[in-house]
């Protein structure tokens, strides 16, 4: 067999087609599985725009949002996690997801400062901001309330004029997440360096203030999530109390009826309702295995100024980036979009949702502490007293060493 001998120009060229060839067959055959909650956001746009830039492929897992933290907490047992998780803020201190630091140097200096704080667990970078906000505002129907109330004390006028077969406001009483946004008008926080703080002069006040609206309004309190948001979208519900994340669904069930406000003042004071980001993460410590160059590029797309401004477009949710932020208000006030407007201005005045590991113990303790008030079991005092020894203990006994 006769061998010829390539020329230095020919065999350099071939080396280089060989070695595309080779890169473009490891690309085609990356993949990226990514899981997600399905009810709030559809990622699915952004996702197939990164696969035609990247090759790429992206494999989505849509989960529940109620059921998204149980499932993670299964695959990690079966040792099963996805590349990439999309949660809210708090899930980064669940020590179970043993998230990847990422580095400072990966996240866009041109974040809003407040979101880029928010992206920590105890001063660890755990995650990459996709979307801003996530916090509660005043939902309302202009065929029922023509302006909505300023403070609560605004209330008792406005029920006298709602039909009897419409209620006047809901919202998802039992869940803690609404709680806190009633108890951060105060101004204590819930927790203080890793400790519970809910044994407070504070809490009671909430707490008597949470029923006394219970009883003064005749809330539902029976109804949930669900419920709540199938009542204001058939038109027998004048007001709820909802997320950011639902913004776009009440839209297209309200259409131009569908009315934004910041949610009423207590006595001149502001609520507070919790603000976080949507995060990127990296299950475990995905960042230093194989697929980190991959990562890395969706944590680049992410972050760019063109994907970024169609987070509002198609997500109908806050860029994190300041400038399209501050792009996204002005334009709201230019074109009179005052819901989108009041969207943002509620940011004012919300508080960042705290991100620690022992805010999941706090949940659960409010909750037990709240229900059994509410049930007469316990005064205001006792139940924050109880809230507070019940969230102690459950700390210390995670923190201890497990057989």
């Amino acid at each position: 067999m006769i061998m010829r001998k390539l020329s230095p120009v020919l065999f350099l060229f071939s080396l280089i087609l060989i070695c595309n060839i080779m890169v473009g067959s490891a690309q085609a055959q990356q993949n990226i599985s990514v899981a997600v909650g399905m009810e709030n956001y559809d990622f699915t746009p952004f996702f197939a725009e990164f696969t035609k830039k990247t090759n790429i492929t992206v494999d989505l897992l849509a989960f529940a949002n109620n059921d998204l933290k149980s499932e993670l907490l299964q695959q990690a047992t079966q040792d099963g996690l996805p590349d990439v998780i999309i949660v809210p803020s708090d899930y980064m201190g669940l020590d179970f997801l043993n998230l990847s630091e990422v580095p400072a140097t990966w996240l866009s200096t041109k974040l809003t400062p407040a979101v880029r704080h928010n992206s920590q667990v105890n001063g660890v970078y755990k995650g990459v901001p996709l979307l801003f906000g996530n916090h509660l505002l005043l939902y309302y129907n202009k065929k029922l309330l023509t302006n909505p109330p300023v403070a609560w004390q605004d209330f008792a006028a406005l029920k006298q004029n709602i039909g009897t077969d419409t209620e006047l406001i809901a919202w998802n009483y039992l869940e803690m997440f609404w709680f806190a946004a009633f108890h951060n008008t105060f101004g204590t926080p819930l927790i203080a360096n890793g400790k519970a703080n809910l044994n407070s002069p504070q809490m009671v006040a909430t707490l008597k203030w949470y029923k006394q609206l219970r009883d003064q309004l005749n809330l539902d309190t029976d109804c949930n999530y669900t419920c709540v948001n199938q009542k204001f979208e058939g038109g027998k519900l004048a007001m709820v109390i909802n997320g950011t994340w639902i913004f776009n669904r009440y839209g297209e069930a309200l259409g131009d009826q569908l009315g934004v406000a910041v949610l009423p003042k207590y006595h001149e004071h502001p609520m507070s309702p919790f603000y976080s980001a949507h995060v990127m993460a990296f299950p475990n410590q995905g960042l230093t295995g194989a697929k980190s160059s991959a990562l890395k590029k969706l944590v680049e797309f992410i972050q760019s100024q063109p994907l970024q401004k169609q987070v509002w477009q198609k997500l109908q949710s806050l860029p994190t980036l300041d400038s399209e932020l501050n792009a996204l208000d002005k334009t709201s006030q230019q074109h009179n979009n005052r819901n989108l407007h009041h969207m943002i201005k509620a940011l004012e005045s919300a508080t960042a949702m705290p991100n620690d590991p022992e805010m999941a113990y706090i949940w659960e303790a409010m909750l037990k502490g709240v229900t059994r008030y509410l049930a007469d079991v316990f005064d205001a005092e006792q139940a924050a007293q109880y809230m507070q020894y019940t969230a102690e203990k459950s700390i210390e006994h995670a923190k201890q060493p497990q057989p």
